[in-house]
């Protein structure tokens, strides 16, 4: 595994906690790599691909040919939304429990405009992503995953509109701001830092042991291959109609 060519950019000054982060991703990682292959970083770098893919798979299921997009859209757009928060974390180097809005706001804000020297100057009220029905703000898929996540009941406006067709725009954006952002990270030491800083604790290897594998295999340059895997996933809308005449045809 050793000609796998990836690693984050190195830190002048690492934060505070970083040793006890050190042995904690060296930890996961044991069994799964071989040591020394990557440094701790690195590692984490992979575990959050790891479970941004595992993420973007979840919402791939979720709205897949057999299941009708009315049906499972909100839980859909609620675990996208962890992945869009999960990437805003590491971007802002979170390194508390709380923020999770302001976390979410950033990662869409990369999602528009994925360069570490600007993407923080774009605005809530840009539009992110147009269905056929829609224009949606970044201000505006932060409001429909509150309203997702709470029961479908509380959102901090009254006029607002929204369809079931906004997460099928999505893989496209997304797999390019996930490659942009995985680039950036071996040669940009303030994206680096900010993962470095950001509150991640690593529960499992899965994720690591997903991309490592994936990565031996494809011998694929890692921004690239989980931009290729993204663009592959299917989140378009599935009429309930269609999948009703699908079960009767199968009957």
């Amino acid at each position: 595994m050793t000609d796998i060519l990836f690693k984050v950019c190195p830190l002048a000054s690492p934060p505070k906690n970083w040793n006890q982060q050190e042995q904690a991703w060296l930890q996961i990682a044991r069994g799964v790599v071989s040591e020394g292959t990557f440094d701790p970083l690195t590692i984490k770098a992979l575990y959050i691909t790891g479970l941004v893919y595992d993420l973007c798979s979840a919402v791939n299921i979720l709205l897949a040919p057999n299941n009708p997009t009315p049906t499972t859209f909100f839980p859909a757009y609620t675990v996208f939304s962890s992945m869009v928060e999960l990437l805003g974390r590491c971007l802002a180097g979170n390194s508390t429990d709380h923020g999770s809005g302001e976390d979410l706001t950033t990662g869409f804000k990369w999602i528009a405009r994925a360069s570490g020297e600007v993407y923080s100057a774009v605005s809530e009220d840009q539009v992110l992503i147009t269905t056929r029905n829609f224009p949606y703000t970044i201000k505006e898929l932060v409001r429909l995953r509150h309203f997702a996540a709470h029961g479908q009941a509380v959102i901090k406006i009254e006029d607002f509109d929204f369809d079931p067709l906004v997460l099928g725009e999505f893989p496209p954006t997304l797999a390019n701001a996930m490659e942009a952002y995985l680039t950036q990270l071996t040669s940009n030491e303030t994206l680096a830092s900010y993962l470095a800083k950001a509150s991640i604790r690593p529960f499992h290897s899965q994720p690591i042991m997903k991309v490592v594998w994936e990565l031996t295999f494809t011998k694929e340059w890692l921004p690239t291959m989980v931009a290729r895997a993204i663009r592959k996933m299917d989140w378009s809308y599935k009429s309930p109609l269609d999948s009703f005449i699908k079960s009767i045809g199968a009957a």
